[in-house]
């Protein structure tokens, strides 16, 4: 309520005593989720990223706020591996994540796309591919949906590949849609405005 009232000093002194008795990880991930929030509207990208950062971990998710060309390009490598040949649209039919700790971790994700953006363009390129390398791995959520477009959004002008951007575009919208993943909708939607530019 102080957050969503515009009390940010308030809302971060509850925010401290939150993640003290947080009972669970999944119940950590809300508060860091809400911090992160805090420190992007209050235009502060590094300390969002330290924070998303801090509770990836807890869910054994190692990202380094300023990875090398190469460790992009590893997590690159490893998502292509990991569709194995599959056609891009196929992943329309992977099944929904279940795992609540791994949904937790995703939505710290997504929040982490912006300041991510903002603060060191490889850790944005490597947390895109990490997202897709989950779903693929583990299901699709409404994080993945979001991963998946910015991931299309970046292919292109990173990667040059740009037909297979437009692909994780299309996929991303028709995940939303046939999910009804309406929290995401929004953003999926931009990211495809994006790569349609």
């Amino acid at each position: 309520c102080e957050f969503l009232s515009g009390n940010f000093d308030a809302a971060e002194r509850l925010i401290e005593v939150l993640l003290q008795r947080g009972a669970s990880k999944i119940d950590r991930a809300a508060v860091y989720h809400l911090k992160v929030l805090i420190h992007v509207l209050k235009s502060e990208n590094p300390q969002a990223v330290d924070s998303a950062l801090t509770c990836l971990r807890l869910f054994g998710i190692d990202i380094p706020a300023h990875p090398s060309p190469e460790q992009v390009q590893a997590e690159y490598d490893t998502m292509w591996r990991a569709l194995e040949e599959r056609p891009i649209e196929s992943l329309i039919d992977l099944p929904l994540m279940t795992d609540p700790e791994l949904l937790a971790a995703m939505q710290v994700l997504s929040v982490l796309l912006g300041p991510a953006y903002f603060t060191d363009i490889q850790l944005h390129r490597l947390h895109l591919c990490r997202m897709v390398n989950l779903s693929i791995r583990h299901g699709i959520s409404g994080p993945s949906a979001h991963g998946c477009g910015f991931l299309g959004f970046i292919l292109g002008p990173a990667f040059h590949r740009y037909d297979e951007a437009y692909r994780f575009g299309k996929l991303a919208c028709d995940l939303a849609e046939k999910h009804d993943f309406l929290a995401y909708k929004a953003r999926t939607y931009v990211a495809m405005a994006l790569i349609a530019l």
